[in-house]
């Protein structure tokens, strides 16, 4: 039985990527590639963040939920939101 909190990474707000442009925070690009079973631990920024998945599949937690992503997947992680 899956969690009620999984969720596919696409499955969010339909109008967040047009408010995280509207922030007007300077844009950082960075390129990482974790190992399989990487973890990083709970943190929080005071800018908001996207992650884009180019390849593979991995799990990314925001707040309460856990997301599913893959290929083409976004997450947008507002400022402050523990991930």
């Amino acid at each position: 039985m899956q969690d009620d909190r999984m969720k596919p990474g696409y499955k969010m707000l339909d109008c967040a990527f047009s408010k995280f442009l509207a922030l007007r925070y300077p844009v950082f690009i960075k390129y990482y590639i974790y190992p399989p079973m990487h973890r990083n631990p709970m943190h929080n920024h005071d800018f908001p963040q996207l992650w884009y998945c180019l390849n593979g599949r991995y799990q990314h937690r925001v707040g309460d939920c856990i997301y599913e992503c893959g290929k083409g997947s976004v997450v947008i992680i507002p400022p402050g939101v523990f991930h």
